[in-house]
Parts: structure tokens; sequence; C-alpha cells
């Protein structure tokens, strides 16, 4: 009788622990999950506070110019004309670039034909692209276009007589444009660490930052890929849409407050 009480009683003590195992597994994952949300919760504040502090705009617009020198390192378009009628459709009469910010898509289309390339394959250091005459060579890619029918320049009020030139040239004295349009990354830490984007009009003359927009896009656990999809995404949101923030309030928001920027800020 008493050695049948025994094996029921180890099997009592085993299944207890094993409960008691799961119970401090179970308590530790909503311990853990608790902690995670109340983690998130704090960076949040603290972005908040810096988007408060830093985020948008800062300085006085609009500035009053005929063109500017683009160098950032990143833009919705790297085409050459594409990059450059976001300029000329608001007003400007040239834009110049360095040329590692974009690339000659137009000039590879249609064969390298035109004066886009000192020899051969090899890139001017700086490139404008401006407003001419028609009949001007310099116009060759922009005039390619138009047979393809493309209408990147349509709100640019382009006459009948007028065309869009891409002319190389290597001496950094050669640009002309009064202001540069720069993009530079900062990193702020007042109680999380975020990284942000400033895009800057600086006076050339002066070398001085006359108006910033600044923003940022910061996910507080990891990004991962979609392969399938090809695209990035912020992991593990526990249903907590604080996880990625960005500022302005929405991506949406700041797209929309980056292109004002720079559209308002640079007209006849």
């Amino acid at each position: 009788m008493g050695n049948e009480t025994k094996p029921r009683k180890k099997k009592l003590d085993g299944l207890s622990r094993a409960f008691i195992v799961a119970a401090f597994l179970v308590a530790g994952f909503f311990t853990w999950k608790a902690y995670r949300h109340y983690d998130i919760d704090r960076k949040y504040e603290y972005a908040m506070r810096q988007c408060e502090k830093y985020g948008g705009q800062q300085g006085e617009i609009p500035v009053v110019t005929e063109g500017v020198y683009d160098h950032r390192r990143t833009s919705r378009s790297h085409d050459i004309l594409e990059r450059a009628s976001i300029f000329l459709n608001n007003g400007l009469r040239y834009v110049e670039f360095s040329s590692d910010v974009i690339n000659l898509y137009a000039g590879r289309r249609y064969g390298w034909r035109g004066p886009l390339f000192r020899k051969g394959s090899l890139m001017f250091d700086f490139y404008r692209v401006y407003i001419a005459k028609r009949g001007d060579p310099l116009c060759e890619s922009y005039t390619a276009l138009l047979k393809e029918g493309h209408t990147i320049f349509n709100s640019a009020g382009l006459s009948d007589s007028e065309c869009v030139a891409i002319k190389g040239f290597d001496e950094p004295s050669e640009i002309r444009a009064p202001y540069e349009l720069v993009l530079n990354d900062r990193e702020i830490n007042e109680g999380v660490s975020i990284e942000w984007k400033k895009i800057e009009i600086v006076d050339r003359s002066t070398q001085e930052a006359i108006a910033n927009y600044s923003f940022f896009s910061h996910c507080f656990t990891k990004m991962k890929k979609n392969y399938s999809e090809g695209f990035k995404y912020c992991a593990g949101s526990y249903g907590n849409p604080k996880v990625w923030p960005t500022c302005p309030s929405d991506s949406t928001k700041a797209s929309r407050g980056i292109e004002l920027f720079e559209n308002s800020a640079f007209k006849l």
C-alpha cells in the first residue's frame, strides 16, 4: 500500500513543478511584454519632445532666386532631368548638381548622345540643367524625351522657343547658384537616441544655413526586410503604433512638408 503511494506522490510532485515552471514562464512573458510596452511608450514620449523642439521647418522662407545648387545625397529622383523638373516646374531657370548625386539616365537611354561627358563615358564633376533656346545642341536629351511623349516639364511654363539643356563642367568656380540645398544626418540623444535628417538652404556666399526642414522616421525595435515584397518594415509592433514614430506626425505629412518646403523656398 505504501509503495503505491510513493509513485503517485512523485507524479504529483512532478506535475506541480511543471505547473510552477509554466506559471513562471507565462508570468515572465507577460512581464516582458508589459515592459516592452512601457519601454516603447517611454521612448516615444522622448521622441515626441524632440519632434516638438526640432521637427519641421525652421528659418525664414521664401528665398528669391533664379537657380539653386542641389547637393543632397538622396532625393525622390536621381534622374537628372526628372530631378531638375522639381525646380524648373516651380519657377527656377536653372538647377546645378554634383555628379555624385545624379544619374544621366536620359543620356544612357539615347546612346550617350549629346555633350553629357568629357570623353567616352567619363562624367563631368558638375552639371547645370537650364532653360535654353530651341536648337541648342545641349537640349538633345530633352528633345528626345518630347518625341517619346514625356511631359515632366509641363508646369515649367516653357514657350515654343525654349527647351531644357544639360551642360557639364569641371570647375567648382563655375557654379553660379547663390544657394545650395544640402541634406545632413544628425543624431540627437535627449532621453533616447534619434536619427534625424535635415534639409538645409545654405547661402553659398556666407555658408550660413538660412532655413531648414528636419524630420525623422525611427524604428525602436529592428528593421527587417520583406524579401517577397522587397521592402523593409519595423519588426515587433506589439500592437503599439508608437514602435515606429515619425516626425512630423506621419510619413505622408513628412513627405508633403519636405515638398512644400522645397517648392516655397525657391521662387522668382
